[in-house]
């Protein structure tokens, strides 16, 4: 075999994987931006619901002591 078709063979092989591989972290990327999009907005919601019954429990216990 000719030698210059074999290292076309192998550069050709060597940019299909790179292409691939590139493609393939950029999906990646773009899934696991989107996951921690939704995380962040549960634990928005979590910490509000959370802060919102420490304000209550603190409040119920102020008008506890003042009374």
């Amino acid at each position: 075999m000719n030698p210059w078709l074999i290292i076309g063979v192998l550069v050709a092989l060597g940019s299909f994987y790179s292409y691939g591989h590139h493609k393939g972290w950029v999906e990646r990327d773009a899934e696991m931006q989107s996951e921690i999009a939704q995380k962040n907005e549960e634990a928005r919601a979590k910490e509000q619901e959370l802060t919102k019954q420490l304000n209550d429990n603190s409040t119920k216990l102020q008008e506890a002591n003042n009374a």
